[in-house]
């Protein structure tokens, strides 16, 4: 593998998979696996579920790779069928709000917690944000979870949703008004995290 490997972009690797190569799929994995679990786990709120549906989006993804057309970016295709995955395995089930419960925050490279100056502010605001995030309902924190955390764009929320624009916007404003709630007494830095257009 080596070199070659590392330059396979994700299009490449889809293609690969579409022609039953299974050394594709494990190098997708290894480059998309944990960005799929943590979605699964922030949208489900329960780790035995996201990981047991985190394998069911590998196979998925193994499945579907000779229908991608190419009309989406892969990661907005893979989301998507993380998020389908995800929904049908919560459907008709109560299921306990899951936060780790020493606070962890699962942290992604680009999240923009880390801009905030000291420790005590980021933990009061991860804090805040897990109470909060408790509180909204799938798809307001899939929303939320495809905006900041995957830097979606609306039109590509909507994809992955299977809704329109509008009705993206729509979600996004109720999640920021339920999390502002919580954000009041938080810091400006930390208030400036959901007003982000």
């Amino acid at each position: 593998m080596g070199v070659a490997a590392e330059a396979d972009t994700d299009i490449d690797l889809v293609k690969r998979m579409a022609a039953n190569d299974q050394q594709a799929l494990e190098r997708f994995l290894d480059r998309h696996g944990e960005r799929i679990y943590r979605y699964l786990l922030r949208l489900t709120q329960d780790p035995a579920l996201a990981e047991e549906t985190a394998n069911d989006v590998a196979l998925e993804i193994w499945r579907c790779a000779r229908s991608f057309r190419g009309e989406a970016k892969v990661t907005t295709w893979m989301l998507g069928i993380a998020r389908n995955k995800a929904f049908n395995a919560m459907r008709g089930k109560q299921w306990l709000s899951y936060m780790p419960e020493q606070g962890e925050w699962l942290e992604d490279d680009n999240h923009e917690i880390e801009a905030l100056r000291s420790d005590e502010e980021r933990a009061r605001l991860r804090k805040l944000l897990l109470e909060s995030l408790r509180r909204l309902s799938a798809e307001h924190r899939d929303v939320l979870e495809l905006t900041f955390f995957h830097e979606c764009s609306y039109q590509e929320i909507a994809e992955i949703v299977g809704c329109p624009p509008a009705t993206v916007r729509t979600r996004m404003h109720y999640a920021r008004r339920a999390l502002q709630k919580t954000l009041d007494d938080a810091p400006p830095s930390a208030a400036a995290l959901i007003g982000r257009q």
